[in-house]
């Protein structure tokens, strides 16, 4: 059976970082909030305590908080970069990794030289649209396509046979 829709798509390390950044910032709003929240109160408790000179306790909160809004501005970053290099050392690259998706009725196929996954279309929670990727979700897995590399269909194409298949569908 042939793929009605396919896309290759050279995934680099600066393409992957701002697949992860858009998911995160976009993706994540209700949580991130939250953690702001909770890392604020406790850098304020910690001051508090410091103010009173409570060492003993004052520094760990205060160590916490800069730790939690560490990981809300850069640390998910570093974790990101760490997976890119994972998978592009497993490709025996550094760079990047040559990728072809192929779309067909209910599954979406990727593939590269040495690994391949087939996702059933009812698997993938949501399509983000941004200008030049498309990030498809898959329970705690992303995947980033270059929406300049379809070499049969289009970014739209997709965008409709995902939303035939009940897949949330959001343009960034």
């Amino acid at each position: 059976m042939q793929p009605i829709f396919e896309n290759k798509t050279v995934l680099t390390e600066d393409l992957y970082i701002r697949g992860v950044k858009e998911y995160y910032r976009k993706g994540h709003r209700l949580s991130r909030a939250f953690g702001f929240a909770y890392a604020l109160l406790m850098a304020f408790f910690g001051m508090l305590m410091l103010y009173d000179l409570n060492f003993l306790l004052g520094i760990p909160f205060v160590a916490v908080a800069g730790l939690l809004l560490f990981w809300h501005f850069k640390g998910y970053l570093m974790s990101a970069k760490k997976s890119f290099k994972k998978l592009a050392l497993l490709h025996n690259s550094h760079y990047q990794v040559e990728m072809e998706f192929r779309f067909y009725e209910s599954r979406l196929e990727q593939e590269t030289e040495k690994t391949e996954l087939t996702v059933g279309y009812n698997k993938i929670n949501k399509m983000y649209i941004c200008q030049d990727f498309i990030m498809l979700i898959c329970d705690r897995s992303i995947m980033v396509l270059d929406a300049g590399g379809f070499t049969k269909g289009s970014v739209s194409d997709v965008r409709e046979l995902l939303k035939q298949n009940h897949v949330k569908i959001k343009s960034l």
